[in-house]
C-alpha cells in the first residue's frame, strides 16, 4: 500500500466491526547514512503519516466498531492523530508484544530470552498495539490477556496469536488491512497479502 488515493478502487466493503491494522510507517532516520536495514523502506513500500490518517477507515468500520492499531513507540505522539482522523476514539493499549529471540522455545523465559530491536534511546523489546472504539462496541470475553510473549519473525511480521485472541475479544466481520497473510477470521487487505503462507 502506498497511497489512500491506489487503496480507494480495492476498498472492502463497510460494516466491519473490528478493524485490526499494521501500517507500513515511515521512519525519518538520523545522519546521512540513508537507508539501512533498520528502516521499513528497505522491506516494503512505506507511507507518510499524512498518507496514512487519509485512508478511508472510517468508511469501512460500522458505527460499533473497535480498532486494533500496531504502531511502535517511536510513533506514539502520533497515534491519536490516526485514530481520531479513522472516526475512533482512543480507549487504551490492547496488546504488547514482549519479543522473544527466534531460537526461544518452551514456556521458560530469562533475559536472554528477550530479542533486543533498535532504539534512539533504550533499546526496545517490546512494541504495542493500541485499542480505540467507535460508538459503543461490545467485548465477547473480560479474560484476554495484554501481554504476548512470542518470538520475532520476519521484519515487522507480527504474532498470529494477536489475531487469535483479537477473535476471542470481538465478533466480526473483522478486517485486517496491511494484511500479508490470510487469518483465521479476517479479510485481509492488503498489497503484499499471500507474502506468508
Amino acid at each position: 500500500m502506498s497511497s489512500s488515493a491506489e487503496l480507494v478502487g480495492m476498498r472492502p466493503k463497510g460494516g466491519f466491526k473490528v478493524v485490526y491494522a499494521d501500517p507500513a510507517w515511515k521512519y525519518l532516520t538520523r545522519g546521512q547514512q540513508g537507508p539501512s536495514s533498520r528502516v521499513p523502506d528497505r522491506h516494503y513500500k512505506t507511507m507518510a503519516l499524512s498518507d496514512v490518517c487519509a485512508l478511508p477507515i472510517g468508511e469501512i468500520a460500522a458505527d460499533d466498531a473497535w480498532l486494533f492499531l500496531w504502531a511502535p513507540w517511536a510513533f506514539t505522539k502520533h497515534i491519536f492523530e490516526v485514530i481520531a482522523a479513522w472516526d475512533f476514539e482512543f480507549s487504551s493499549i490492547g496488546f504488547t508484544w514482549v519479543k522473544l529471540k527466534r531460537s526461544h522455545t518452551g514456556e521458560l523465559m530469562t533475559r536472554r530470552s528477550v530479542h533486543m530491536t533498535t532504539g534512539y534511546t533504550t533499546r526496545k523489546n517490546t512494541e504495542p498495539c493500541w485499542i480505540a472504539r467507535r460508538g459503543s462496541p461490545r467485548r465477547n470475553r473480560g479474560d484476554i490477556q495484554e501481554a504476548v510473549f512470542e518470538p520475532v519473525r520476519e521484519h515487522s511480521r507480527k504474532p498470529d496469536e494477536v489475531a487469535r485472541r483479537i477473535v476471542r475479544y470481538a465478533s466480526g466481520p473483522r478486517v485486517e488491512l496491511f494484511a500479508r497473510q490470510a487469518q483465521p477470521g479476517f479479510v485481509g487487505w492488503g498489497d503484499e497479502m499471500g507474502k506468508y503462507s
